[in-house]
């Protein structure tokens, strides 16, 4: 009876040892992206935020309206900017560069061949001449065929070329990234991670459409590097906010605090930013509780 009884039951009982006091939250829940406050739900937030000018008109946009609209003011401002690659012509996969090669013409919006490597090989050659090409490819998957490219090219043209001072500044290769719907093993990657350890790129994701746009036009306009513009797709359509009319300019190399506080310091970027302000919201309402 002994031996039935200790092996009908063969798994010991555990016990669980909590390290805090609040209960545990739910934290893979839709985001609110109407009531986030990492958006811009009013024209009046944007009055402390350097690089926009004070009293700015606004509209409420996309990020993939916010992305068109940097390409259109950057190709209105400089014959040297450029958009290419796959179906750019008539608007990209997701419709990014939609109304571009109709405003602008061919000669600076316009399509090219099925080669990643080619599309950004073009892209450094281009700007070695002066131009500022903007490329995309059309998922961020797709960049590995072009990794020469990028990383052996690209990422040390700077430094092959020493003290003639000669830089790619104004090449941005634009590539959606993440999982969303049902894209599978070859549209679902986020290489950024790769890419922030090649010296001589700068590597770029926006949180929000304002940012968006003014990081955008500064990695064009601006930059003295090559700047991978990563761009989430789940967040393409999904958060809106007000978003500027004018031209303005967003630092790529300055973080942006957020939230202040004495007790906890949280580092993150693009679309988990709003998972970590859910857990920050969660946590503070326990707190207070």
């Amino acid at each position: 009876m002994f031996a039935f009884q200790r092996y009908s039951n063969p798994f010991p009982k555990y016990q669980v040892r909590r390290y805090a006091s609040m209960r545990p939250r739910r934290l893979n829940v839709p985001i609110d992206f109407k009531s986030t406050p990492l958006l811009h739900h009013t024209a009046e937030s944007f009055k402390d935020i350097p690089g926009i000018p004070v009293g700015s008109s606004s509209r409420r946009l996309n990020i993939l309206q916010a992305v068109n609209e940097a390409l259109a003011t950057a190709l209105r401002l400089s014959k040297r900017v450029l958009c290419f690659g796959e179906d750019v012509g008539f608007g990209g996969v997701f419709r990014c560069t939609t109304g571009l090669q109709t405003e602008f013409g061919s000669d600076q919006v316009f399509n090219t061949p099925l080669t990643e490597q080619g599309i950004v090989g073009a892209a450094i050659g281009a700007a070695a001449e002066g131009m500022k090409p903007v490329v995309e490819i059309q998922f961020a998957d797709y960049t590995f065929p072009a990794f020469d490219q990028i990383v052996n090219e690209a990422c040390k043209f700077r430094y092959r070329e020493g003290q003639t001072g000669a830089n790619l500044g104004g090449m941005v290769i634009r590539i959606p990234c993440g999982g969303v719907g049902h894209g599978a093993l070859y549209h679902s990657q986020s290489p950024e991670s790769l890419f922030c350890h090649v010296p001589g790129f700068r590597v770029v994701m926006p949180r929000s459409p304002s940012h968006a746009k003014g990081l955008l036009l500064s990695a064009i306009l601006q930059s003295q590097d090559p700047v991978i513009f990563t761009e989430p797709k789940i967040l393409y359509r999904a958060a809106v906010e007000e978003v500027p009319q004018e031209e303005y300019y967003l630092p790529l190399s300055k973080a942006d605090v957020l939230k202040e506080g004495t007790d906890l310091t949280i580092i993150s970027y693009g679309p988990p930013l709003y998972t970590c302000q859910a857990a920050i919201d969660a946590a503070e309402k326990d707190i207070r509780a």
